[in-house]
């Protein structure tokens, strides 16, 4: 686990100090996020978020307005099967917007049940239908291999309350056939930041991400995009068999 962090940081260090020469534009985002949690039949879990993005930078407007509803089913202490369908309307630039439906099938493997940190690897599948207006549609696919730290700081297990953790994260977006006329389809992505649990149903998370975007396969990563989120989850129905979202 030492060895794991390790290199996660060095990722992070790199990708935040060390920018690729090719890159041209840095901008900065608000992400604030709302979401609730319905776990059942102590095996699912059902979540609904509502999104907002902004573009902060002065530079074209960019905003994007997404609703994900979400089903998780746990398969063993360390399997969860993962089903979202996201909505997304987004202003790309001034004149131009777009629609976007995704089918996002995802499978979590948990490294380590039970103790201080949880870590995760997921890969998860976008099949993305993309409408902007005026134009036809188009469809994209791609992959998203990850990985996720949970480190509790006040207290000594993840699932418990009134606690402050740490939020550690990396992602890669990779296209399989052809990206849409939009910013962000393809980048490499970091996260870190502080949650809060209050209690079983209020948690509260403000997050620094960093990412590393590009237009087109063939060009390069020529934009950093720095990001504030902020996001409030709320979970009903306490089953503690489920394995809990973040």
């Amino acid at each position: 686990m030492t060895g794991t962090l390790r290199y996660f940081y060095s990722f992070l260090f790199v990708l935040v100090f060390f920018p690729a020469k090719a890159q041209k534009t840095y901008d900065r985002q608000l992400w604030v996020d709302y979401q609730i949690a319905y776990p059942f039949a102590n095996v699912y879990l059902f979540d609904a978020e509502l999104n907002y993005q902004n573009l902060l930078s002065n530079q074209n407007q960019w905003r994007c307005y997404g609703f994900t509803p979400e089903l998780q089913r746990t398969m063993s202490n360390r399997i969860d099967i993962i089903l979202s369908t996201p909505l997304y309307y987004t202003n790309q630039t001034n004149n131009y917007n777009t629609f976007e439906f995704r089918i996002s099938p995802a499978a979590r493997y948990t490294f380590t049940t039970g103790g201080r940190v949880e870590s995760r690897a997921v890969l998860r599948y976008d099949h993305r239908y993309v409408k902007p207006e005026d134009a036809a549609g188009q469809i994209s696919n791609r992959i998203r291999p990850g990985i996720e730290f949970l480190i509790p700081i006040n207290r000594k297990t993840y699932f418990e309350d009134k606690q402050l953790f740490a939020i550690l994260d990396t992602e890669a977006f990779l296209v399989m056939d052809q990206n849409v006329k939009e910013r962000f389809a393809n980048l490499v992505k970091a996260r870190i930041g502080l949650g809060y649990r209050l209690n079983y149903t209020y948690r509260f998370n403000i997050i620094y991400q960093v990412q590393q975007s590009r237009q087109t396969v063939d060009q390069p990563f020529d934009s950093q995009d720095n990001i504030l989120r902020i996001r409030f989850v709320m979970f009903f129905n306490n089953v503690k068999k489920v394995l809990e979202a973040d």
